[in-house]
């Protein structure tokens, strides 16, 4: 990390961070499958503060399905009448995952409908679809625990291009079109202050509530957003290649602590949480940072299981706990198959 690229500020205090949260090391837990999955083929994309996860587990052939749960006890979303396939993206405290719906006609992935389920205490599933503004697709990205959901729409070919969409309880809101100089814009991120993060072709921006439209941010990419312990709304992103906290309140970038061990060159955020942890990734693999150790390299923070090599791909989020999800592969020792599966890494100390 560049010190010299970062603006002094900084409303994550060492004294928020509890003992739990700057971890030294980690255990590694397989996500499993689905019931009735296939050996291979998970993904974790998001992890709630009490340690849900959702993400992707496929079905034979390849038809993934989105999921919700802990280690060894996926539950399986299903399908709606008409889709053949859905994936979990960001879930919430409430048992609400968001994400969407799609199709494959003629050999072309399409992607008609945003979603959110709801998973009920004895595992029955309801589901939501989000319908596009006005075009003929949404993805979602982002869900607070008030349910709301952000993401991007295709709208009316009249009024061109990618619009980012903030959804409440049924109904859509327009966040924007592509700024001037980009031809696309999404959301990335809403936390419970009901602040929407996201990205376009020229740069990160933020849109609060009492905003009208949204506001450009000095970040390349902006790709998750939090409340932390002094309710400032912090975003993490990427600015001049590099993995950056910004403090949208204060108007300035948090301070990061720099690990004088760290080697690697670039990096971006995929995710933080509200006591001054973020995940991502980094030409030096899959990393965590916090404000005591600074940034690590996830692959040398936790014990190899008994029999397998676990090879980290990508860290897609981090809750307050300092759980850290993602998703990667295994082989047994002896074997060159690899086999594709989600993970939990749990702080040991």
């Amino acid at each position: 990390m560049r010190r010299g690229s970062l603006v002094s500020a900084c409303s994550f205090g060492l004294a928020m961070l509890p003992t739990f949260a700057v971890a030294q090391t980690y255990t590694i837990s397989d996500l499993g499958v689905v019931p009735g999955g296939s050996a291979s083929g998970t993904a974790a994309l998001g992890i709630s503060d009490n340690g849900y996860t959702t993400g992707k587990s496929d079905k034979p052939a390849g038809t993934p399905h989105a999921f919700f749960g802990n280690p060894g006890s996926l539950v399986d979303l299903g399908l709606p009448s008409g889709i053949n396939f859905a994936i979990g993206t960001t879930v919430n405290s409430n048992r609400q995952v968001a994400g969407y719906l799609g199709t494959k006609k003629g050999g072309v992935t399409q992607y008609p409908k945003a979603a959110r389920w709801s998973v009920a205490a004895n595992g029955a599933v309801s589901v939501t679809t989000i319908n596009p503004l006005g075009g003929t697709q949404c993805q979602a990205y982002g869900i607070n625990d008030a349910g709301q959901v952000v993401g991007w729409s295709s709208v009316k070919l009249s009024s061109g291009g990618m619009h980012a969409f903030l959804w409440t309880n049924g109904t859509m809101v327009d966040l924007g079109g592509p700024p001037a100089g980009s031809d696309w814009r999404k959301a990335t991120g809403i936390n419970n202050n009901g602040v929407v993060v996201g990205r376009s072709g020229i740069g990160g921006w933020y849109r609060r509530p009492s905003d009208t439209a949204p506001i450009s941010l000095p970040l390349g990419e902006a790709n998750a957003v939090t409340v932390d312990g002094a309710n400032h709304d912090i975003v993490a992103g990427s600015a001049n290649d590099q993995a950056v906290l910004y403090d949208i309140t204060a108007g300035a970038f948090v301070a990061l602590t720099v690990n004088p061990a760290w080697t690697g060159t670039s990096s971006l955020a995929d995710a933080l949480n509200s006591v001054g942890q973020m995940v991502g990734r980094s030409d030096l693999g899959p990393f965590v940072y916090d404000p005591v150790n600074g940034m690590r390299a996830l692959s040398g923070l936790f014990t190899q299981p008994a029999g397998l090599t676990w090879t980290l791909q990508q860290a897609t989020g981090i809750n307050s706990s300092g759980q850290i999800c993602g998703f990667g592969y295994t082989m047994a020792t002896g074997s060159t198959t690899k086999v594709y599966r989600g993970f939990l890494l749990s702080p040991t100390n």
